[in-house]
Protein backbone atom coordinates (compact mmCIF):
# COMPACT_ATOMS: atom_id res chain seq x y z
CA UNK A 1 0.00 0.00 0.00
CA UNK A 2 1.35 3.01 -1.05
CA UNK A 3 0.05 6.40 0.94
CA UNK A 4 -0.10 9.51 -0.87
CA UNK A 5 -0.14 9.97 -4.70
CA UNK A 6 2.30 12.95 -5.06
CA UNK A 7 5.42 12.63 -6.92
CA UNK A 8 7.06 10.27 -4.32
CA UNK A 9 3.44 8.59 -4.21
CA UNK A 10 3.10 7.81 -7.73
CA UNK A 11 6.88 6.76 -8.60
CA UNK A 12 6.37 4.69 -5.38
CA UNK A 13 3.28 3.02 -6.73
CA UNK A 14 4.52 2.38 -10.51
CA UNK A 15 7.36 0.72 -10.20
CA UNK A 16 6.39 -1.29 -7.55
CA UNK A 17 3.39 -2.55 -9.97
CA UNK A 18 6.28 -3.13 -12.19
CA UNK A 19 7.63 -6.30 -9.71
CA UNK A 20 4.75 -7.04 -7.32
CA UNK A 21 0.88 -8.58 -8.38
CA UNK A 22 -0.93 -6.31 -5.56
CA UNK A 23 -0.16 -2.76 -5.36
CA UNK A 24 -2.97 0.10 -3.96
CA UNK A 25 -2.52 3.23 -4.13
CA UNK A 26 -4.53 5.59 -1.40
CA UNK A 27 -5.41 9.31 -2.05
CA UNK A 28 -7.29 11.72 0.80
CA UNK A 29 -8.03 14.12 -2.48
CA UNK A 30 -10.44 12.97 -5.57
CA UNK A 31 -9.53 12.98 -9.19
CA UNK A 32 -9.91 16.17 -11.44
CA UNK A 33 -8.98 16.43 -15.02
CA UNK A 34 -6.67 18.80 -15.79
CA UNK A 35 -7.72 22.17 -16.34
CA UNK A 36 -7.30 24.02 -19.89
CA UNK A 37 -6.30 27.48 -18.59
CA UNK A 38 -4.09 28.01 -15.71
CA UNK A 39 -5.59 27.64 -12.10
CA UNK A 40 -9.49 28.18 -13.03
CA UNK A 41 -11.60 29.08 -9.91
CA UNK A 42 -13.16 25.88 -9.52
CA UNK A 43 -9.22 24.01 -9.67
CA UNK A 44 -9.00 25.27 -5.97
CA UNK A 45 -11.97 24.05 -4.34
CA UNK A 46 -11.19 20.39 -6.23
CA UNK A 47 -7.45 20.75 -5.89
CA UNK A 48 -6.49 22.52 -3.32
CA UNK A 49 -6.60 21.57 0.32
CA UNK A 50 -8.88 23.89 2.05
CA UNK A 51 -8.99 25.62 -0.97
CA UNK A 52 -5.86 26.90 -0.88
CA UNK A 53 -6.06 28.73 2.38
CA UNK A 54 -3.39 27.51 4.65
CA UNK A 55 -1.94 29.37 6.92
CA UNK A 56 0.40 28.65 10.19
CA UNK A 57 -0.65 30.77 12.93
CA UNK A 58 2.22 30.88 15.42
CA UNK A 59 5.23 33.30 14.63
CA UNK A 60 5.03 34.69 11.33
CA UNK A 61 1.79 33.81 10.15
CA UNK A 62 2.96 32.37 6.41
CA UNK A 63 0.06 31.09 3.85
CA UNK A 64 0.88 27.64 2.08
CA UNK A 65 -0.11 26.22 -0.28
CA UNK A 66 -0.96 22.11 -0.89
CA UNK A 67 -2.60 19.76 -3.10
CA UNK A 68 -5.33 17.57 -1.98
CA UNK A 69 -6.18 15.48 -5.63
CA UNK A 70 -5.16 12.76 -7.12
CA UNK A 71 -1.39 13.65 -7.92
CA UNK A 72 -0.98 15.77 -5.54
CA UNK A 73 0.96 18.92 -5.66
CA UNK A 74 2.09 17.65 -9.33
CA UNK A 75 -1.39 18.82 -10.29
CA UNK A 76 -1.47 22.32 -9.03
CA UNK A 77 2.05 23.40 -9.43
CA UNK A 78 3.62 25.37 -12.79
CA UNK A 79 5.75 22.44 -13.48
CA UNK A 80 9.43 24.00 -13.60
CA UNK A 81 12.06 21.11 -13.39
CA UNK A 82 15.27 21.87 -11.33
CA UNK A 83 17.96 18.90 -11.55
CA UNK A 84 19.04 17.99 -7.82
CA UNK A 85 21.55 20.62 -6.62
CA UNK A 86 24.97 19.28 -5.97
CA UNK A 87 25.70 21.22 -2.57
CA UNK A 88 22.68 20.12 -1.03
CA UNK A 89 23.48 16.74 -2.21
CA UNK A 90 26.52 17.19 -0.57
CA UNK A 91 25.44 18.23 2.76
CA UNK A 92 23.28 15.73 2.99
CA UNK A 93 25.17 12.80 2.92
CA UNK A 94 27.60 14.24 5.59
CA UNK A 95 25.16 15.76 8.14
CA UNK A 96 23.10 13.04 7.98
CA UNK A 97 24.90 10.22 7.04
CA UNK A 98 23.61 8.63 4.06
CA UNK A 99 25.02 5.44 2.36
CA UNK A 100 25.17 5.18 -1.68
CA UNK A 101 24.22 8.63 -2.28
CA UNK A 102 25.77 9.97 -5.39
CA UNK A 103 24.93 13.30 -7.53
CA UNK A 104 25.38 11.95 -10.19
CA UNK A 105 23.62 8.69 -9.87
CA UNK A 106 20.23 11.12 -8.70
CA UNK A 107 20.70 13.78 -11.79
CA UNK A 108 21.03 10.01 -14.17
CA UNK A 109 17.85 8.44 -12.24
CA UNK A 110 16.04 11.81 -12.98
CA UNK A 111 16.47 12.14 -16.74
CA UNK A 112 15.76 8.63 -17.04
CA UNK A 113 12.62 9.41 -16.00
CA UNK A 114 11.78 12.43 -18.41
CA UNK A 115 11.06 9.46 -20.87
CA UNK A 116 8.00 8.59 -19.21
CA UNK A 117 7.36 12.26 -17.54
CA UNK A 118 8.32 14.07 -20.41
CA UNK A 119 9.20 17.66 -20.41
CA UNK A 120 9.70 20.55 -22.58
CA UNK A 121 12.02 23.61 -22.55
CA UNK A 122 11.12 26.98 -23.98
CA UNK A 123 13.86 28.99 -25.29
CA UNK A 124 14.31 32.44 -24.65
CA UNK A 125 13.09 33.21 -28.90
CA UNK A 126 10.02 31.55 -28.01
CA UNK A 127 8.72 33.23 -24.35
CA UNK A 128 5.54 34.83 -24.55
CA UNK A 129 4.93 38.83 -24.12
CA UNK A 130 6.02 39.03 -20.22
CA UNK A 131 9.00 36.72 -20.65
CA UNK A 132 10.41 38.68 -23.24
CA UNK A 133 9.84 41.83 -21.47
CA UNK A 134 11.70 40.22 -18.09
CA UNK A 135 14.69 38.88 -20.76
CA UNK A 136 15.16 42.36 -21.68
CA UNK A 137 15.39 43.63 -18.31
CA UNK A 138 17.86 40.88 -17.34
CA UNK A 139 20.18 41.87 -20.44
CA UNK A 140 20.00 45.37 -19.57
CA UNK A 141 21.06 44.51 -15.89
CA UNK A 142 23.34 41.79 -17.11
CA UNK A 143 22.24 39.11 -14.67
CA UNK A 144 22.32 35.10 -14.88
CA UNK A 145 19.82 33.47 -15.45
CA UNK A 146 18.55 30.01 -16.37
CA UNK A 147 15.86 28.81 -18.48
CA UNK A 148 14.14 25.73 -16.81
CA UNK A 149 12.20 22.82 -18.36
CA UNK A 150 8.74 22.32 -17.72
CA UNK A 151 6.75 19.22 -17.09
CA UNK A 152 5.04 19.30 -19.88
CA UNK A 153 4.72 17.70 -23.46
CA UNK A 154 2.55 18.51 -26.78
CA UNK A 155 -0.22 16.61 -28.03
CA UNK A 156 -2.48 17.10 -30.80
CA UNK A 157 -0.88 21.05 -30.91
CA UNK A 158 -1.75 21.19 -27.48
CA UNK A 159 0.47 21.52 -24.35
CA UNK A 160 -0.16 18.89 -22.02
CA UNK A 161 0.62 19.02 -18.29
CA UNK A 162 3.08 15.63 -17.34
CA UNK A 163 1.32 15.69 -13.94
CA UNK A 164 1.23 12.33 -11.95
CA UNK A 165 -2.37 11.64 -12.89
CA UNK A 166 -1.53 12.58 -16.78
CA UNK A 167 1.78 10.43 -16.64
CA UNK A 168 2.84 7.81 -13.89
CA UNK A 169 -0.40 7.39 -12.40
CA UNK A 170 -2.46 6.85 -15.59
CA UNK A 171 0.24 4.05 -16.63
CA UNK A 172 -0.09 2.61 -13.40
CA UNK A 173 -3.74 1.87 -13.46
CA UNK A 174 -3.20 0.80 -17.14
CA UNK A 175 -0.77 -1.89 -15.95
CA UNK A 176 -3.41 -3.19 -13.49
CA UNK A 177 -2.69 -0.89 -10.14
CA UNK A 178 -5.68 -0.30 -7.95
CA UNK A 179 -6.93 3.23 -6.47
CA UNK A 180 -8.74 4.91 -3.65
CA UNK A 181 -9.31 8.13 -3.84
CA UNK A 182 -11.55 10.21 -1.15
CA UNK A 183 -10.02 8.05 1.61
CA UNK A 184 -8.14 9.69 4.62
CA UNK A 185 -5.98 7.61 6.68
CA UNK A 186 -6.83 7.64 10.54
CA UNK A 187 -4.76 5.16 12.26
CA UNK A 188 -1.81 2.76 11.19
CA UNK A 189 -0.55 -0.19 13.64
CA UNK A 190 1.25 -3.43 12.99
CA UNK A 191 -0.56 -6.92 14.31
CA UNK A 192 0.18 -10.41 13.11
CA UNK A 193 2.85 -9.29 10.50
CA UNK A 194 0.37 -7.24 8.71
CA UNK A 195 0.35 -3.35 8.51
CA UNK A 196 -3.24 -2.07 9.11
CA UNK A 197 -4.80 0.76 7.70
CA UNK A 198 -7.74 2.38 9.11
CA UNK A 199 -9.42 5.17 7.19
CA UNK A 200 -12.61 6.94 6.54
CA UNK A 201 -14.73 7.56 3.04
CA UNK A 202 -17.76 8.42 2.63
CA UNK A 203 -17.97 8.56 6.76
CA UNK A 204 -17.20 4.62 6.54
CA UNK A 205 -14.36 3.19 8.36
CA UNK A 206 -12.76 1.16 6.36
CA UNK A 207 -9.66 -1.08 7.08
CA UNK A 208 -6.94 -2.38 4.27
CA UNK A 209 -3.75 -4.31 5.37
CA UNK A 210 -1.10 -4.98 3.72
CA UNK A 211 2.81 -6.20 3.87
CA UNK A 212 4.49 -3.61 3.08
CA UNK A 213 3.66 0.42 3.57
CA UNK A 214 5.24 3.34 1.98
CA UNK A 215 4.35 6.69 3.07
CA UNK A 216 4.44 9.51 1.00
CA UNK A 217 1.56 11.55 2.01
CA UNK A 218 4.11 14.85 1.98
CA UNK A 219 6.54 17.00 4.43
CA UNK A 220 3.94 18.28 7.19
CA UNK A 221 1.28 15.24 6.59
CA UNK A 222 3.81 12.82 6.91
CA UNK A 223 5.08 13.70 9.77
CA UNK A 224 1.91 14.17 11.99
CA UNK A 225 1.18 10.22 10.72
CA UNK A 226 4.32 8.90 11.48
CA UNK A 227 3.69 11.17 15.33
CA UNK A 228 -0.33 10.74 15.44
CA UNK A 229 0.39 6.54 15.41
CA UNK A 230 3.53 6.39 17.59
CA UNK A 231 5.15 5.21 15.00
CA UNK A 232 7.76 8.15 15.86
CA UNK A 233 8.74 10.41 18.70
CA UNK A 234 6.47 13.64 18.31
CA UNK A 235 9.99 15.50 18.94
CA UNK A 236 11.72 13.70 16.08
CA UNK A 237 9.14 14.65 13.34
CA UNK A 238 7.94 17.58 14.28
CA UNK A 239 9.99 20.44 12.13
CA UNK A 240 9.49 21.53 8.45
CA UNK A 241 10.84 24.10 6.22
CA UNK A 242 9.42 26.73 3.35
CA UNK A 243 10.51 28.11 0.89
CA UNK A 244 9.12 31.29 2.00
CA UNK A 245 8.15 33.59 -1.03
CA UNK A 246 7.76 37.64 -1.10
CA UNK A 247 5.42 38.32 -3.98
CA UNK A 248 5.75 42.06 -5.62
CA UNK A 249 2.84 42.79 -7.99
CA UNK A 250 4.28 44.75 -10.70
CA UNK A 251 2.43 47.46 -12.56
CA UNK A 252 2.85 48.56 -16.64
CA UNK A 253 1.58 51.18 -18.68
CA UNK A 254 0.46 48.40 -21.51
CA UNK A 255 -1.14 45.36 -21.64
CA UNK A 256 1.08 42.58 -20.41
CA UNK A 257 -1.40 39.76 -20.34
CA UNK A 258 -4.44 37.94 -21.52
CA UNK A 259 -4.97 35.70 -18.30
CA UNK A 260 -4.57 32.44 -19.74
CA UNK A 261 -1.12 32.26 -19.65
CA UNK A 262 0.97 29.79 -17.80
CA UNK A 263 4.50 31.10 -15.90
CA UNK A 264 6.96 31.53 -18.05
CA UNK A 265 10.50 29.39 -17.62
CA UNK A 266 12.97 31.91 -16.60
CA UNK A 267 14.59 32.63 -13.52
CA UNK A 268 17.40 35.10 -12.38
CA UNK A 269 19.85 32.37 -10.79
CA UNK A 270 22.69 35.79 -10.21
CA UNK A 271 22.02 36.08 -6.32
CA UNK A 272 21.84 32.20 -5.26
CA UNK A 273 22.32 30.87 -2.42
CA UNK A 274 20.59 33.84 -1.12
CA UNK A 275 16.97 33.93 -3.10
CA UNK A 276 15.72 33.37 -6.56
CA UNK A 277 13.60 36.07 -8.41
CA UNK A 278 10.61 34.45 -10.97
CA UNK A 279 7.46 34.99 -12.16
CA UNK A 280 4.52 33.40 -9.84
CA UNK A 281 0.53 32.71 -10.89
CA UNK A 282 -0.60 35.83 -12.31
CA UNK A 283 -3.83 36.06 -13.48
CA UNK A 284 -6.84 37.96 -12.04
CA UNK A 285 -7.85 35.80 -8.83
CA UNK A 286 -3.95 35.53 -8.06
CA UNK A 287 -3.75 39.19 -8.37
CA UNK A 288 -7.19 39.65 -6.05
CA UNK A 289 -5.56 37.68 -3.53
CA UNK A 290 -2.35 39.04 -3.35
CA UNK A 291 -3.90 42.35 -2.59
CA UNK A 292 -7.04 41.61 -0.43
CA UNK A 293 -5.91 43.92 2.52
CA UNK A 294 -6.32 47.13 0.17
CA UNK A 295 -9.26 48.40 -1.13
CA UNK A 296 -7.56 51.02 -3.21
CA UNK A 297 -4.96 48.12 -5.03
CA UNK A 298 -8.05 45.94 -5.61
CA UNK A 299 -9.84 48.45 -7.27
CA UNK A 300 -7.21 49.26 -9.46
CA UNK A 301 -6.54 45.38 -9.87
CA UNK A 302 -10.73 45.20 -11.48
CA UNK A 303 -9.77 47.26 -14.00
CA UNK A 304 -6.19 47.09 -15.29
CA UNK A 305 -5.20 43.71 -14.25
CA UNK A 306 -4.37 42.91 -18.09
CA UNK A 307 -1.60 45.57 -17.37
CA UNK A 308 0.00 43.40 -13.97
CA UNK A 309 1.90 40.32 -13.19
CA UNK A 310 3.23 39.22 -10.34
CA UNK A 311 6.62 38.41 -9.42
CA UNK A 312 8.76 36.73 -6.38
CA UNK A 313 11.34 36.37 -4.67
CA UNK A 314 11.95 32.85 -3.14
CA UNK A 315 14.31 32.40 -0.06
CA UNK A 316 15.19 28.95 2.19
CA UNK A 317 14.89 30.98 5.73
CA UNK A 318 13.48 30.51 8.80
CA UNK A 319 11.69 26.88 10.70
CA UNK A 320 9.00 25.31 11.01
CA UNK A 321 7.17 23.42 13.70
CA UNK A 322 4.27 21.12 14.41
CA UNK A 323 2.69 21.49 17.83
CA UNK A 324 0.53 18.60 19.04
CA UNK A 325 -1.81 20.11 21.65
CA UNK A 326 -3.44 17.59 24.27
CA UNK A 327 -7.01 19.63 23.99
CA UNK A 328 -6.72 20.15 20.11
CA UNK A 329 -7.77 17.38 17.46
CA UNK A 330 -5.45 18.80 15.06
CA UNK A 331 -1.87 19.81 15.07
CA UNK A 332 -0.76 23.89 14.93
CA UNK A 333 1.43 24.85 12.73
CA UNK A 334 4.48 27.69 13.65
CA UNK A 335 7.22 29.52 11.62
CA UNK A 336 9.65 31.87 12.43
CA UNK A 337 11.97 33.78 10.31
CA UNK A 338 14.37 35.80 12.41
CA UNK A 339 14.92 39.45 12.13
CA UNK A 340 18.83 38.87 11.21
CA UNK A 341 17.06 37.58 7.89
CA UNK A 342 15.96 41.57 7.45
CA UNK A 343 18.85 42.57 5.98
CA UNK A 344 18.98 39.94 2.87
CA UNK A 345 15.18 40.53 2.48
CA UNK A 346 15.52 44.31 2.10
CA UNK A 347 18.64 43.77 -0.51
CA UNK A 348 16.27 41.06 -2.58
CA UNK A 349 13.36 43.68 -2.73
CA UNK A 350 16.28 46.58 -4.50
CA UNK A 351 17.70 44.31 -6.67
CA UNK A 352 14.11 42.77 -8.03
CA UNK A 353 12.79 46.21 -8.11
CA UNK A 354 15.53 47.26 -9.90
CA UNK A 355 15.24 44.81 -12.50
CA UNK A 356 11.09 45.19 -12.62
CA UNK A 357 11.95 48.93 -13.39
CA UNK A 358 14.28 47.75 -16.04
CA UNK A 359 11.72 45.86 -17.86
CA UNK A 360 9.42 49.00 -17.51
CA UNK A 361 7.58 48.81 -15.18
CA UNK A 362 5.33 52.06 -13.76
CA UNK A 363 4.73 50.84 -10.15
CA UNK A 364 5.51 47.81 -8.29
CA UNK A 365 3.66 46.69 -4.79
CA UNK A 366 4.87 44.69 -1.75
CA UNK A 367 3.13 42.22 -0.80
CA UNK A 368 2.53 43.21 2.93
CA UNK A 369 0.75 43.58 6.13
CA UNK A 370 0.28 47.06 4.89
CA UNK A 371 0.58 47.64 0.95
CA UNK A 372 4.15 49.23 0.30
CA UNK A 373 3.67 51.13 -3.70
CA UNK A 374 7.52 51.47 -4.98
CA UNK A 375 8.38 53.94 -8.16
CA UNK A 376 12.14 54.59 -8.93
CA UNK A 377 12.30 57.54 -6.44
CA UNK A 378 10.76 56.22 -3.76
CA UNK A 379 12.75 52.69 -3.23
CA UNK A 380 15.46 53.53 -0.91
CA UNK A 381 13.07 55.45 1.44
CA UNK A 382 10.38 52.86 1.28
CA UNK A 383 13.02 50.34 2.28
CA UNK A 384 13.87 52.25 5.38
CA UNK A 385 10.79 52.09 6.96
CA UNK A 386 10.52 48.24 6.94
CA UNK A 387 11.90 47.52 10.17
CA UNK A 388 11.20 44.59 10.81
CA UNK A 389 10.02 41.05 9.01
CA UNK A 390 6.36 40.98 10.21
CA UNK A 391 5.64 44.01 8.15
CA UNK A 392 6.00 41.76 5.19
CA UNK A 393 3.75 38.51 4.25
CA UNK A 394 4.81 35.41 3.12
CA UNK A 395 3.62 32.95 0.87
CA UNK A 396 4.77 29.17 0.31
CA UNK A 397 4.11 26.09 -2.37
CA UNK A 398 6.67 23.97 -1.14
CA UNK A 399 6.66 22.05 1.81
CA UNK A 400 9.96 20.11 2.72
CA UNK A 401 11.61 17.90 6.00
CA UNK A 402 10.50 16.65 8.96
CA UNK A 403 11.84 13.05 8.68
CA UNK A 404 15.72 12.80 8.87
CA UNK A 405 17.02 10.01 6.80
CA UNK A 406 20.86 8.41 6.96
CA UNK A 407 22.31 6.16 9.36
CA UNK A 408 22.85 8.80 11.80
CA UNK A 409 21.67 7.36 15.36
CA UNK A 410 18.63 10.08 16.15
CA UNK A 411 17.40 9.71 12.07
CA UNK A 412 13.78 8.38 11.94
CA UNK A 413 14.56 6.30 8.52
CA UNK A 414 17.43 4.70 7.35
CA UNK A 415 19.58 6.11 4.05
CA UNK A 416 16.53 4.72 2.24
CA UNK A 417 13.70 5.74 4.11
CA UNK A 418 12.70 2.24 5.51
CA UNK A 419 11.77 3.35 9.37
CA UNK A 420 14.46 2.37 11.73
CA UNK A 421 12.48 0.97 15.12
CA UNK A 422 9.96 -1.38 12.24
CA UNK A 423 10.06 -3.46 9.50
CA UNK A 424 8.90 -3.48 6.00
CA UNK A 425 7.28 0.61 6.83
CA UNK A 426 9.23 3.03 4.19
CA UNK A 427 8.35 6.83 3.83
CA UNK A 428 9.65 8.11 0.08
CA UNK A 429 8.28 12.24 -0.37
CA UNK A 430 9.76 15.42 0.49
CA UNK A 431 9.85 15.02 4.41
CA UNK A 432 13.03 12.97 3.45
CA UNK A 433 14.61 16.69 2.36
CA UNK A 434 16.15 18.17 5.09
CA UNK A 435 18.68 20.19 4.17
CA UNK A 436 18.70 23.69 2.64
CA UNK A 437 17.17 23.51 -1.34
CA UNK A 438 16.93 26.82 -2.75
CA UNK A 439 14.29 25.32 -6.06
CA UNK A 440 11.59 23.42 -7.01
CA UNK A 441 12.06 20.43 -4.68
CA UNK A 442 9.90 18.12 -6.97
CA UNK A 443 12.74 16.86 -9.58
CA UNK A 444 14.63 16.49 -6.64
CA UNK A 445 11.69 14.09 -4.74
CA UNK A 446 11.52 11.99 -8.27
CA UNK A 447 15.37 11.28 -8.39
CA UNK A 448 15.22 10.26 -4.83
CA UNK A 449 12.00 8.38 -4.66
CA UNK A 450 13.19 6.17 -7.32
CA UNK A 451 16.39 5.80 -5.75
CA UNK A 452 14.93 4.37 -2.98
CA UNK A 453 12.48 1.94 -4.77
CA UNK A 454 15.35 0.68 -7.25
CA UNK A 455 17.00 -0.57 -3.45
CA UNK A 456 13.78 -1.88 -2.08
CA UNK A 457 13.16 -3.81 -5.45
CA UNK A 458 16.36 -5.09 -5.45
CA UNK A 459 16.49 -6.55 -1.47
CA UNK A 460 12.96 -8.56 -2.15
CA UNK A 461 13.56 -10.14 -4.81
Amino acid sequence: IVIGSGPGGSISSYFLKKKLKNVLLLEKGKYFSSSKKKHPGKEFIYKWKNGGINTTVLNNQISFASGECLGGGSEINSGLLHYPDKQMINEWINDFKINDLMYEDLTHQLKKMTDIVPITRMNDEKQNHLGKIFLNGIKKENLKYETLYKFQHQREDKEIKSSMTNTLINMFLKDGGKIETNFEVDKIYKSQNYWHIIGLKNKKNICYKSKYIFLCAGSIYTNILLAKNNLVKKSKVNEFKFHPMLKLIVQYNDEVQKGDENVHNIQITDYLPDYLIGQAASGYQFLKMASFNSKKLQINIENNWKKMSIYHVTFSIGKGKIYFPRLLKKPILGYKISNSELDLIKDSIRNSSKLLFSTGAKSIYIVGKKLIKLDISNLEAKLKKIKNVSQLKFSSVHILGGVKSGEANNNSVDSYGKLKDHENFYVNDSSLIYNKLLKNPQGTIMSISKRNIDNFLSKIG
